[in-house]
């Protein structure tokens, strides 16, 4: 559906161009051609505007039913072998001073010996088998604790699936 504002606005700035055009009938090339030229970026400013407010929109804007579905249904994949997703830190440790790369690396190691991680610059990305969805789950919150993380990635295979009861 057409927005009659911006349609409104879009035909009378046409209408102001088309005056102005007349008005400069006798004129030279270049006077025709900067109004030409501001005629179609008004027009383009003004079309764009409900692209850039559709742009602006909250991302957190999800419902909480969507935001729960989210978090239980999208991150175990379809057969329920494997727990996958990125989650952000949301508050840094203020008290404590961050690990170097190196240091979340081995910290992760001693969370679990089978995780692999790599990490470049507190983003990690890591990797594993362990046993469960609550397992897996709390892998993620340990290495989101860990000062000087920003981002995890993870693929963790879980040992007991969706469908092995």
């Amino acid at each position: 559906m057409i927005n009659t504002t911006y349609l409104l606005i879009s035909v009378l700035t046409i209408t102001t161009v088309a005056a102005i055009a007349i008005g400069l009938k006798g004129r030279d090339r270049t006077s025709q051609g900067a109004i030409a030229l501001i005629s179609a970026a008004m027009l383009l400013f003004l079309h764009a505007q409900p692209a850039q407010a559709a742009m602006a929109t909250n991302e957190n804007a999800t419902s909480p039913g969507q935001a729960e579905f989210e978090e239980k249904s999208l991150k175990i994949n379809p057969a329920g072998r494997h727990y996958s997703g990125l989650e952000y830190v949301k508050e840094t440790n203020s008290g404590q001073m961050a690990y170097s790369d190196t240091k979340i690396e081995r910290k992760i190691k001693s969370i679990d010996s089978r995780l692999t991680a790599g990490v470049v610059n507190g983003s990690v990305i890591v990797s594993g088998r362990v046993a469960d969805k609550a397992t897996a789950q709390d892998v993620v919150e340990k290495v989101k604790s860990i000062p000087g993380v920003h981002e995890v990635t993870f693929d963790l295979g879980l040992s007991q699936g969706k469908y092995d009861e």
